[in-house]
């Protein structure tokens, strides 16, 4: 049996080539790729990925097979396939690494390596689809295996199952269906290939438990309609195209809240319809009150008009945005001013490549002024900029100076009410033209005084 230090041990990891696991009496778990190795008595071939076992001599020929994995919590398969045939024995180990973590959850991921025959793929997801009923995690990335196999399982198969992903599964072509009895499922990673057909129509999932989605889909209307029923969605990730492929009528929909989605990140790829964008139908029907953070990157040969009306109807129903990172984006100063006329809670700007947002206008809307109109993101301390347009130099440090003030002189003037603005931390700016690239004096007194500046 194992010593009482080695029960303590909760999670064993069998993924990375050449790594020797070691716990006093234990066997030696070893993880080699093409060599051959031996094992008591017998020579076993070089099957890549091949799990062995070695024990110590210390531990007697009748104890060893029952020197065994019962305490761990966890053991995590990962399954490369590539074109060796999978032999007997290489079976035989799996099933019985499989029965001596029984009845701990296991964590399984089944990839391919190379052009990895279909045979080969479904030998190894029969010998361990009996331990089904113990996976937490499933992660599949196998382009030449269909889940039919997996469909034949009863209902209630995959009631431990928490994590679920699937990588360029391009010869599915049947419903998935299997995983829709699966109450503790909450993370789901969708990633076939992106020119492929859309998927969308053929995972049936329960969607309304899920806490995180990860969607790579050709099909903006579906990606925004998995979207729409994630109502326990906490953080999502979407790659998706630029033009709405649904019926233009449909993309003006009911508002749907997502009341728990806190990140967002979503790459709109290709060029937009002429009839409606990607950003508009998209955000069209959002409201996101707990959004804190939005990541916006789009296809730097596209060009949408950026719809100003809706984006701001989007910023009134998802009022908390504390950070806004844009990339490859068309949208102009004008619409970059309106922007940030809702972004009250707004801590951190990052705009990259997106050459046409901003001017001098922009510089002058964002000057703080205390006895001017509401200030556009008062609570904005971050600004990273690069390649985003043509300015004059002095509308820029402008703007900055009048976010920026020492402590002390806040001090000498208390008979004057704070300013309504939060004063700068960090400003980065790249420029894309051939203006100065030098940082002015009365610049250099902030960088002195405690501003993080990079201009360049």
């Amino acid at each position: 049996m194992l010593s009482g230090s080695s029960r303590r041990l909760r999670l064993l990891r069998l993924t990375t080539y050449g790594k020797v696991f070691e716990s006093f009496n234990a066997p030696r778990i070893i993880f080699r790729q093409n060599c051959w190795r031996k094992s008591s008595t017998t020579w076993y071939p070089p099957a890549r990925g091949a799990l062995f076992f070695d024990f110590p001599k210390s531990v007697r020929a009748g104890d060893r097979q029952s020197t065994a994995h019962r305490d761990w919590a966890e053991c995590v398969l990962s399954i490369p396939l590539d074109k060796r045939k999978v032999t007997e024995v290489y079976l035989d180990r799996l099933k019985t690494i499989l029965t001596r973590s029984s009845p701990h959850s296991i964590s399984v991921r089944l990839y391919q390596k190379g052009h990895a025959a279909t045979a080969a793929s479904s030998t190894l997801v029969d010998a361990i689809i009996h331990s089904a009923r113990r996976w937490r995690s499933l992660d599949l990335d196998l382009s030449r295996f269909e889940l039919s196999q997996l469909e034949d399982l009863p209902p209630g198969t995959f009631e431990t199952l928490e994590t679920l992903s699937f990588h360029d599964l391009t010869q599915q072509t049947q419903a998935v269906t299997v995983f829709q009895s699966s109450p503790r499922l909450r993370h789901l990673t969708l990633r076939p290939l992106y020119e492929s057909a859309s998927y969308f129509p053929l995972f049936l999932m329960p969607w309304s438990q899920l806490t995180l989605l990860n969607v790579s889909d050709s099909s903006l209307g579906g990606c925004r309609m998995m979207l729409m029923q994630c109502s326990n969605l906490q953080s999502a990730v979407l790659q998706t195209s630029h033009e709405w492929d649904f019926p233009v009528h449909t993309a003006a929909s009911s508002v749907v809240p997502l009341p728990f989605l806190k990140t967002l990140t979503v790459t709109f790829s290709g060029r937009p319809a002429d009839t409606i964008g990607g950003v508009e139908a998209f955000f069209i029907p959002l409201a996101l009150p707990s959004l804190t953070k939005l990541d916006l990157t789009f296809d730097m040969d596209a060009y949408e008009d950026w719809p100003t009306e809706v984006f701001t109807d989007f910023q009134r129903r998802s009022p908390n945005i504390e950070e806004i990172n844009l990339l490859y984006c068309t949208i102009t100063s004008q619409g970059f001013i309106a922007m940030l006329r809702h972004a009250s809670a707004l801590t951190t700007l990052c705009v990259h490549n997106s050459w046409n947002c901003i001017d001098g206008d922009f510089f002058e809307a964002l000057r703080y002024d205390r006895v001017g109109p509401a200030p556009l993101a008062p609570k904005l301390q971050d600004i990273d900029f690069w390649c985003v347009g043509d300015f004059e130099e002095h509308l820029f440090e402008e703007a900055i100076r009048s976010r920026w003030w020492k402590d002390d002189a806040l001090l000498s003037n208390a008979s004057e009410s704070p300013p309504s603005v939060v004063r700068l931390k960090t400003v980065s700016v790249g420029r894309d033209d051939s203006g100065s690239q030098n940082v002015s004096d009365e610049l250099k007194v902030l960088v002195d005084e405690g501003l993080e500046l990079y201009f360049s």
